[in-house]
C-alpha cells in the first residue's frame, strides 16, 4: 500500500483569464476567456499525490462559502482524506491568473483562510497516522506553520519534502531538517545566491543548498528538465517536451508526483522520471487539479515514449 502522504498547505479557487500575451505594467489587454478552477499549491500537490496512487491527508484552511465547498468536493473526488481541512470564518484563498497562449502565467495569490493554518492543524493530520511517512509542504501557508511542520514531523521519523514555492526565505536550523527540497530554477537561485540560466549554475546552486544539510536537492528547470543532487552524486531528468497549454500546476504536478513515487518505495531515479511525466501531461490541459495525469496516464505515455516500467 505504500506509505502515507500528510500535505500541510494552502487551498485557493483559481481565477482564470486566457489572454493571447501576458499584459505589461499598465496594459490591459483582451482576454479570450474566463474559468474558475480547484487550485492553490497543497491542494494541487495532494491531488497530484492522490490521483497517482497516494494515500494522502490534507491539512489547511478554507472558508465557509462556495469556494471552499468547490475546494473540499475536488479533493474527495480525487480520494484525498479531507477530515483535517479545517472551515472558518474567514474567506477561502483565491489566486488570480493570467495564462497566455504559449502557456506562460502571471499569479496573485489571496490568502484568505491558508494564512490561519497552525501548529494544531499539523498535529491533528501528523497523528491521525500510525506510522512516519512523507509530510509534504510549500510556502502558501505561514513560515511559522511551516517551521513547525517541518520540526514536528522530523522529530517523528517523518520523511519531509519542502517545495518552497512561492519563493520565501528558509532559516538555517531547518534545512538539516529537510529530507527533499523542490524548488525551480528562481526559488533555488533566491535561496542559494546563485543565478541559474544553465545547468552548470543549477550544479553549483545545489551545491550550497547541500552544503545548508538537506539531504536530496531536486531543481525543476522548465524545458531543461531537472537536476538531482545528493552529497554523493547528482544527475539530470531528461525534459519531456510537450505542447504546453497552461503550465499552471506544472510544479505542483511534479512535486505531488515525486511524493507518490517515494510513498511507493521507487527509488529516486524512478520518482523523478515518473514525476517528470506527471508534470509533462499536466502542462498539455488547462487548470490546476483538473489537468493533473493519473497513474495509467503517465504509465501509457511513457510507454509511448519508449520507456519501460
Amino acid at each position: 500500500m505504500g506509505f502515507a502522504i500528510v500535505v500541510v498547505g494552502s487551498l485557493n479557487m483559481d481565477l482564470v483569464a486566457q489572454v493571447e500575451k501576458l499584459p505589461e505594467t499598465g496594459q490591459t489587454v483582451p482576454g479570450s476567456s474566463f474559468a474558475t478552477y480547484p487550485g492553490g499549491k497543497g491542494a494541487n500537490q495532494a491531488v497530484a499525490a492522490a490521483k497517482l496512487g497516494g494515500q494522502v491527508i490534507m491539512a489547511g484552511c478554507v472558508g465557509q462559502d462556495a469556494f471552499g465547498k468547490e475546494l473540499m468536493d475536488s479533493l474527495a473526488d480525487s480520494r484525498v482524506n479531507t477530515q483535517h481541512v479545517r472551515k472558518t470564518d474567514q474567506v477561502t484563498g483565491t489566486a488570480l491568473i493570467t495564462v497566455a497562449e504559449d502557456g506562460k502565467n502571471t499569479i496573485v495569490v489571496v490568502p484568505g483562510a491558508n494564512a490561519i493554518t497552525c501548529s494544531r492543524d499539523v498535529d491533528a493530520a501528523l497523528q491521525a497516522v500510525r506510522d512516519p511517512g512523507i509530510l509534504l509542504l510549500q510556502h502558501e501557508i505561514s513560515s511559522e506553520t511551516v517551521a513547525y511542520a517541518i520540526k514536528t514531523a522530523k522529530a517523528a521519523g517523518w520523511r519531509v519534502m519542502v517545495n518552497p514555492a512561492p519563493a520565501r526565505l528558509i532559516t538555517d536550523t531547518l534545512y538539516p531538517l529537510i529530507d527533499f527540497l523542490t524548488p525551480n530554477e528562481t526559488e533555488a537561485a533566491m535561496l542559494s545566491g546563485v543565478a541559474i540560466t544553465s545547468r552548470e549554475q543549477a550544479k553549483q546552486a545545489a551545491k550550497v543548498l547541500l552544503a545548508k544539510g538537506v539531504q536530496n536537492v531536486i531543481i525543476t528547470l522548465g524545458e531543461q528538465g531537472a537536476l538531482w543532487a545528493t552529497k554523493e552524486k547528482q544527475g539530470f531528468v531528461e525534459p519531456v517536451f510537450v505542447q504546453a497549454v497552461d503550465t499552471t500546476a506544472a510544479g505542483d504536478a511534479f512535486s505531488g508526483a515525486l511524493a507518490a513515487g517515494l510513498s511507493e518505495e521507487k527509488t529516486l531515479s524512478q520518482a523523478l522520471e515518473f514525476a517528470s511525466y506527471a508534470a509533462a501531461i499536466a502542462v498539455t490541459r488547462p487548470g490546476a487539479q483538473p489537468a493533473l495525469a493519473t497513474t495509467s496516464e503517465v504509465e501509457q505515455l511513457m510507454e509511448k515514449r519508449g520507456i519501460k516500467r
